[in-house]
This record gives structure tokens, C-alpha cells and sequence, in this order.
């Protein structure tokens, strides 16, 4: 697919976050979904806050009182939501930090919610930044990571201890998908270091209320990268994502690095392909930051932004791509 124009992005960032769709299905943010969660918490709305809690659910009914930029939690019982909510909160402070849209990203500290602690920073091809942080309310082995490229935060991820993706946050439209229970045969990072291969069938449901099925496989290379010192691991991967009546989405196949002492996946090269054609991409990782190393929690990616700030075609923008769920893992 050719890269939107910048203008196309700014659009993405500018207005969508400001009217975005009724979430139905993703899980978690109700009436005006989480770009007006973000909205609320610039405007001195606290997460969680305001309107009653919603019950788990296809979608949240309308609600007397409840006005533009409120929105509810799934279940507060399970705090599942309610952290989705602060890193929403955290993610808006970085995005919305009081500085043109644009540059947003250009001088800001990343700080995850309360209750959860930083781990490390990694700077990718492609003008990608991705901020990693853990809970202590997680599952254990549950991490979290946030990406932002030129124009700002655009996605949010949530793995398990097996890398499964449990949420994937979009923060474009202000949508949230989630892994379904049951999956005939759930990723595994355990089977993937000890036999060298997994193979994965699972099925998401999305942020616009579709039920997808997910399935490909991942397999170790033998090779490896050394990256700011750590050794990562190479492997070669093909997926696809369908409708549940086998209608195409999109899929892709390529490099990626995993990194098994920290069980993660970081993007390589790869080939994508949707309903409109297919292009290549790389977010490989070039830089991991550490606590106390220059750029700890930096929100401003450094590589490859000057070919994607001139807005040529041949580019993909991690904000065309990036929201793939793919990504999420």
C-alpha cells in the first residue's frame, strides 16, 4: 500500500482523536472511545473518574449525563480497563503535553501509570520509538509497550508471558482489540525457544467489532543481531489475518528479532500485503536505552524520520502499518 501523505497523517492525528466511532466490542473505552479518553485527561478529566462502570459486553449503552470526553471502564473489578485507562492518561500526557500536535514527540518524558515501572527503550528504522514498562497489577511475565513515530504516540501494546497479544490499542482511531479465549493453537514463546519453531491459530476481536482469525507460524533462523549489546535471535515469519468467513485482511512475512531473556519480538524487514497491494517495511531495532542512558524514556525517534517527514509515496508510515496487530506481539 503507498504511505499516506503527510497531510493524511496529520488529519489521522488532528481530528480523528477528537471524533472518534462509538467503541463497541474492543473491550474497554465506551461512548467516544479512548481519543476522547485522551482528550478528557488534557482537559483535567481523571481516568476512571467520571460515568458509572460499565459491564463486560459487545458494546455500552448511552448513559444520561454522559457528555463528550467521559468514558467508562469494562469492569473495575479486574483492574484490566482501569490500567488500559492510565496508560491511555499516560500516553496523553505525551501526546498532548501542551505543545503542537506535531511536535509533540520532539521534547517529552515517557512516564508509565502508577504501578507500573519503566524497563527500557528501544530506537527502530522507520522513525519508530518503543517504550517498554511493566504493572506490578499484570499477570505475571504480562508486558507493555508503547510506540510512537513522527507525529507522536499511535499504538499500545499488551503481551503475556508467551507473547500472546492480549490488547492491542490503536491509538488512532481510539480503538481496542483483544485476544478471544480458546485459541486452537495459541502462540507459544516457550515452544518457539525449545523446538525452534511455533506455529499460532488464534482469533482476535477488533476495535471496529470484527471477529478475525490469526494464523502463521514463527521459526528461528540460526542467525543473530547484536543490538546495544544484547544478543537478539533472528527468525523468519509469515501470518495472515481473515474475517471469520475467510475474507482476506491483510498479512505479511519477513525478519523479526526476539530477545529470550526478555521473551520479545522486535520488528525486522518484511513484505506486507493487503486488499490494495503490498510494500516493505523495516522497523528493525537500532538502539536499546536503558534506565540511565541518554534517551531512557524519550518519546522522539531518531532513525530514518528525515525520508519520513518528506512524505514520499514509496514510504510506509508506521501509523499506515504499525496499528497491524501483528505488531502487537
Amino acid at each position: 500500500m503507498a504511505a499516506p501523505r503527510l497531510a493524511r497523517v496529520w488529519r489521522a492525528y488532528g481530528t480523528r482523536l477528537a471524533s472518534v466511532p462509538t467503541g463497541r466490542a474492543g473491550g474497554c473505552f465506551g461512548v467516544f472511545g479512548l481519543g476522547s479518553a485522551l482528550l478528557a485527561f488534557r482537559f483535567g478529566v481523571k481516568p476512571g473518574a467520571v460515568g458509572p462502570v460499565a459491564t463486560a459486553g459487545e458494546g455500552f449503552p448511552p448513559s444520561p449525563g454522559l457528555s463528550r470526553g467521559y468514558f467508562w471502564t469494562e469492569n473495575e473489578s479486574s483492574g484490566a480497563c482501569a490500567l488500559l485507562a492510565r496508560v491511555a492518561a499516560a500516553v496523553g500526557l505525551a501526546l498532548f503535553g501542551g505543545m503542537s500536535l506535531p511536535m509533540a514527540a520532539a521534547a517529552s518524558t515517557f512516564t508509565p501509570p502508577e504501578g507500573c515501572s519503566p524497563q527500557f527503550t528501544v530506537q527502530s528504522r522507520g522513525c519508530k520509538l518503543s517504550n517498554h514498562f511493566t504493572c506490578a497489577a499484570d499477570a505475571p511475565g504480562d508486558q507493555w509497550r508503547v510506540d510512537f513515530g513522527p507525529f507522536g504516540a499511535y499504538f499500545a501494546s499488551r503481551i503475556d508471558h508467551e507473547t500472546q497479544w492480549v490488547h492491542s490499542i490503536d491509538m488512532i482511531n481510539g480503538t481496542v482489540s483483544r485476544l478471544m479465549p480458546g485459541a486452537p493453537d495459541p502462540a507459544s514463546f516457550t515452544e518457539l525457544l525449545a523446538t525452534g519453531s511455533d506455529t499460532f491459530d488464534f482469533n482476535m476481536l477488533r476495535g471496529d467489532g470484527r471477529m478475525t482469525r490469526v494464523t502463521g507460524f514463527d521459526t528461528l533462523t540460526g542467525k543473530s543481531l547484536t543490538v546495544s549489546g544484547v544478543v537478539l535471535q533472528e527468525t523468519a515469519f509469515e501470518f495472515r489475518e481473515a474475517l471469520q468467513d475467510g475474507t482476506f485482511l491483510h498479512g505479511a512475512k519477513g525478519k523479526e528479532y526476539i530477545w529470550p531473556e526478555r521473551r520479545l519480538f522486535f520488528s525486522g524487514p518484511s513484505e506486507w500485503t493487503d486488499a490494495e497491494g503490498s510494500g516493505l517495511r523495516d522497523f528493525s531495532p537500532v538502539e536499546i536505552i536503558f534506565e540511565g542512558q541518554p534517551g531512557f524514556m524519550a518519546t522522539r525517534p531518531e532513525h530514518d524520520c528525515d525520508v519520513m517527514m518528506s512524505g514520499i509515496g514509496a514510504t510506509v508510515l508506521p501509523v499506515a502499518k504499525d496499528l497491524l496487530p501483528r505488531v502487537g506481539k
